[in-house]
């Protein structure tokens, strides 16, 4: 069952033989285009594979969708997984881009195109590979700066509240002696009483 509805017979599940990478791109393009553009997509994508009903489609979407924090969880930590397996070889890689130039800058002085081509592109694809896992890097940083920003901001906002009620506190306790209010809201802002 599914959300305490019967399951229905023509359902996305495994049955339909999908990779787990597949189900979660069919997912993302389900949920960003309407029902004609994703059956396109799905004939072009999945040919073979058999779509089931767009009720049953709204359903698995819906219940796949309880299921993608977990999923983008998972997918972050393989990403930042194989950023750090990267990151180790990094250097290797840029031995070998250079090691790849001058060989192929060799065998094209020595006349020997194919060679000199196939090691050119072998450089160009590990150079192209280590931009990758620097992009991924940088993106990766860019989600924790914004997860402690988002973080800190939270903590401020519980001070401000915290605040907020410890002066309303104050003000209803000490109503009849202001100097009092007064060395009170000091006191909570850390400021020496006047």
């Amino acid at each position: 069952m599914a959300n305490g509805r019967k399951t229905r017979a023509d359902r996305w599940d495994a049955k339909a033989g999908l990779t787990d990478e597949q189900v979660w791109r069919a997912f993302d393009v389900f949920g960003r285009s309407k029902w004609a553009e994703f059956l396109a997509w799905a004939e072009r994508e999945l040919a073979g594979v058999r779509i089931p009903s767009r009720n049953s489609m709204y359903e698995w979407h819906a219940d796949m969708a309880e299921k993608e924090s977990a999923h983008r969880l998972r997918q972050s930590r393989e990403t930042r997984e194989e950023i750090g397996r990267l990151a180790e070889t990094a250097a290797l890689d840029a031995e070998l881009v250079s090691a790849y130039k001058s060989m192929g800058a060799k065998a094209a002085l020595l006349g020997n195109k194919s060679e000199a081509l196939a090691l050119t592109k072998m450089a160009i694809a590990l150079a192209d590979r280590q931009v990758d896992a620097a992009k991924l890097e940088r993106e990766l940083a860019a989600e924790r700066r914004a997860r402690a920003a988002e973080e800190a901001a939270e903590a401020l906002r519980l001070e401000a509240a915290g605040l907020k009620a410890a002066l309303a506190d104050a003000g209803k306790v000490n109503r009849a002696d202001p100097a009092a209010v007064a060395a009170e809201v000091d006191k909570l802002l850390g400021r020496k009483p006047q």
